[in-house]
């Protein structure tokens, strides 16, 4: 469960300072950054849920490596939309289905939280957007939508957590609940976004304008992600992929995050990207 799937490689702001310096509770001084990346094959794994008609994760294709930055394979679709409980962990940051998150983790009661999660499996727990107030401390406000995180890695160094997690499925919180001390929250898992072959046109074009918006981007300020970043082969995957690696800020990760539908995605990543176009041609 704690072994490594995904490769990656952080990427601090600012290339002079220690990255142990970087309470990444908040969560990180820049997102990482994907080196070349290739998922083995795994035997299915059963899901702890409450529902009884709950399901299970499939094995993971493989893709071959290549000298390019890439984000990996296609995560199977494996949940039911059941009403469960999750430890929650606020971030200021919006984390999307079939991407990875570096966290460090210091503040006690994510400490406890982790030592929970990590004593079932599979190690879950939701990442949710802070609306307002800060990262550490607690008394924040946060966004009603979020993802599920599953521990795919973990460093215990002196005085923190080091992880990397890999977004699944998405949620919508029903109920905050008391915090125990981290928060916890009622969710509802939201259905997953179905592809259809028609849609293939428009996710070219989502595509072509992420990476044309991406690369006019890098000429300003350095970006988190290279214009010729490599995405998936599976189209929901990849569309979602899009969605992360998009120059929007987080209150339009957030509308895209909240897409019914595919062709409600591919549409949100075009009309977002093209004003972030716009605002970068002033």
């Amino acid at each position: 469960m704690r072994a490594a799937l995904l490769g990656y490689a952080a990427k601090p702001a600012d290339p002079t300072a220690d990255p142990t310096d970087v309470p990444i509770d908040s969560p990180r001084a820049k997102p990482p950054v994907l080196s070349t990346v290739s998922l083995p094959w795994r035997k299915p794994e059963p899901v702890r849920r409450s529902h009884p008609s709950a399901g299970h994760r499939g094995p993971r294709p493989s893709e071959s490596a290549n000298t390019r930055r890439g984000l990996g394979a296609a995560l199977p679709t494996w949940f039911a939309g059941d009403m469960t409980t999750l430890p929650m962990f606020p971030l200021g940051s919006v984390l999307f289905p079939y991407m990875p998150l570096q966290l460090r983790v210091f503040e006690e009661r994510y400490l406890i939280m982790l030592a929970r999660v990590l004593d079932s499996a599979p190690a879950e727990f939701g990442i949710v957007l802070i609306e307002r107030g800060q990262e550490v401390g607690g008394g924040e406000r946060r966004f009603g939508v979020g993802t599920v995180a599953r521990v795919t890695q973990l460093e215990a160094p002196e005085g923190y957590l080091s992880l990397v997690v890999q977004g699944e499925r998405r949620f919508e919180v029903t109920e905050w609940m008391p915090e125990d001390p981290h928060p916890l929250a009622r969710v509802r898992e939201l259905p997953d976004l179905e592809w259809d072959d028609s849609l293939l046109q428009r996710r070219k074009q989502a595509e072509h304008l992420v990476r044309r918006t991406l690369s006019l981007a890098s000429e300003f300020v350095d970006q988190e992600w290279s214009p010729d970043v490599e995405l998936s082969h599976d189209p929901i995957a990849a569309a979602w992929q899009l969605a992360a690696i998009a120059p929007v800020g987080p209150l339009d990760q957030i509308v895209l995050l909240r897409s019914d539908t595919m062709a409600d995605l591919l549409e949100n990543i075009i009309e977002l990207t093209e004003a972030a176009a716009e605002s970068l041609a002033w």
